[in-house]
């Protein structure tokens, strides 16, 4: 190896470091997106409520359970875009805008980690298991998955069901897609609050079209 004096190995590493700095200047800015569906107007105040929810945590496929926002692209491409980022881990995304949805269509409180003593109104935990969370390019927002309501202190039916929300959308960038998932939560939101108002029984229906229920099976 030739000798290579110190000042000039000094002048290559600041010129290095200079390039890799010039890099990350240029990189754009990383912008955030949530699940939680913004509010249309201001909440009413309900003096009393129905029902008491419990929205335990949501499990996701390990694919997308990731900080970027993964984008599909065909059958069998999936990128993650480093530049657009879910502002909290995905499961907690889920976990949140599942719980405003039940409580604007009910309503309801959400009750989770706290302790509170026997109530009088019906308590409900669902538990949320997300098997396919795809966001296509310029074709579709789609939520599978499998949900389970159970009353904690009522004579109510336990009910597992999957459920399978597709929102087509044909606009070009990340926001719609975003705005398409937003609304299949929703959706989805909605089918368990019939589930829940009819004491867990298959009496509920898909809240839209866009929603296909794919199998009950009621748990006494």
């Amino acid at each position: 190896m030739s000798w290579v004096p110190f000042s000039m190995r000094f002048c290559l590493l600041v010129g290095v470091l200079s390039v890799t700095l010039a890099g990350c200047a240029g990189s754009p800015p990383a912008r955030y997106y949530t699940l939680r569906a913004p509010i249309d107007s201001t909440p009413v105040a309900v003096t009393a409520v129905d029902y008491l929810i419990e929205v335990l945590p949501v499990s996701v496929p390990a694919q997308v359970d990731q900080p970027q926002i993964m984008l599909r692209f065909g059958p069998g491409t999936v990128l993650p875009l480093s530049s657009d980022r879910w502002v909290a881990p995905l499961g907690e995304e889920l976990q949140v805008a599942l719980s405003d949805v039940l409580k604007r269509e009910l309503p309801a409180l959400d009750v989770h980690a706290l302790r509170f003593p026997q109530p009088r109104a019906a308590v409900w935990r669902i538990e949320l298991d997300v098997q396919r969370f795809d966001m296509v390019a310029q074709q579709a927002a789609i939520i599978d998955a499998t949900w389970r309501i159970r009353s904690m202190n009522t004579s109510g039916q336990t009910l597992l069901c999957r459920s399978l929300v597709t929102l087509p959308t044909q606009d070009t960038g990340i926001a719609p897609l975003v705005a398409a998932q937003q609304r299949a939560i929703g959706l989805l939101g909605a089918t368990i609050a019939a589930a829940i108002r009819a004491g867990g029984h298959l009496r509920s229906e898909a809240a839209l079209p866009a929603v296909q229920n794919l199998g009950c099976v009621e748990q006494g």
